[in-house]
């Protein structure tokens, strides 16, 4: 209730509300099911792993099934309904083994059965602040903004030490290199806090935002 009132007047003219939403238990303990969409003059321009830190193989090895599934459920679900908004980022939930499932039973994919496979969890703006997962802000805009087909990013392999290290926001690196014992080759480099040009770097190589 506190926030509340510290964020109402910086918005007066946007109505504040609370929202209760029907719990799904499986949310939790899939990570791998969730997955971030890009949506731009109501059209789907691109889905990214939402976990993007994370190697799942069955996402990896079925990426164009999952694709057809998310283009499908758009199509069939969230394109007339929010063609109001036409332009967001959408959250997913997907019952990937079900859809696997139903994909190789059926040729055409069934929009009826996969709208009842998938969940929207939230809507988020289309801008540069909320966390575009596997893709950059910067460096993927063209794809962000629809210039040719969907495009849907996953991670393809087991991240080594070095990924994930390199994955760490340059102002934590040096607070994890003294609590947690990293590759020798990274200890000099953590052992003072990392300029804004590497940090940029950091960031740019996989689309990585600092806050998620």
């Amino acid at each position: 209730r506190e926030d509340l009132h510290c964020v109402e007047p910086l918005f007066p003219h946007v109505k504040t509300c609370i929202v209760l939403r029907e719990w799904v238990p499986e949310m939790p303990l899939c990570p791998e099911s969730e997955f971030r969409g890009f949506v731009v003059n109501n059209h789907l321009t691109a889905v990214s792993q939402y976990d993007y830190l994370c190697y799942y193989k069955r996402v990896a090895d079925n990426t164009e099934l999952l694709k057809q599934a998310f283009i499908t459920f758009f199509e069939s679900e969230l394109k007339h309904r929010l063609a109001h908004i036409s332009t967001y980022v959408v959250d997913f939930f997907v019952d990937i083994d079900a859809v696997l499932s139903m994909s190789h039973a059926s040729s055409d994919g069934g929009s009826n059965s996969v709208s009842k496979l998938m969940k929207v969890v939230e809507l988020n703006s289309f801008e540069s602040w909320t966390g575009a997962c596997l893709f950059s802000w910067t460096n993927d805009r063209d794809i962000l903004l629809g210039h040719d087909q969907c495009v849907l990013r996953v991670v393809t392999k087991s991240p080594s030490d070095q990924d994930i290290i390199d994955m760490i926001p340059s102002d934590w690196l040096h607070f994890v290199s003294e609590h947690f014992k990293l590759p020798q080759t990274n200890v000099v480099a953590a052992a003072a806090p990392a300029s804004s040009s590497s940090s940029a770097q950091v960031h740019a190589k996989g689309g990585l935002c600092s806050i998620c």
